[in-house]
């Protein structure tokens, strides 16, 4: 990808190759430029579509877990849960 410094330099090549009246290179550094600015147009489109393209991934689905209901004693808190061993003492 071009970068700003790149495209900077590309265009301080190009401004050397004139002032020493290099039109080859001149010409090729233009259509080095050219083409770097085009790719980096099209690459900035993509972006821009790829941003307002909203994907919808949904809720997950776990209805056995949001249809269980778990109810507890009064006489068995939380913390202290009723164990078999704990149902046969007396």
């Amino acid at each position: 990808m071009i970068s700003g410094r790149d495209r900077d330099n590309l265009i301080a090549r190009i401004g050397e190759a004139q002032r020493e009246a290099w039109a080859g290179e001149a010409e090729s550094l233009q259509v080095s430029l050219a083409a770097a600015s085009q790719k980096l147009a099209q690459m900035d489109e993509i972006t821009a579509r790829r941003r307002a393209t909203v994907i919808h991934l949904g809720m997950p689905g776990h209805p056995a877990a949001v249809s269980r209901i778990v109810t507890m004693s009064a006489s068995h808190p939380a913390g202290n849960p009723q164990t078999p061993s704990d149902q046969l003492k007396p």
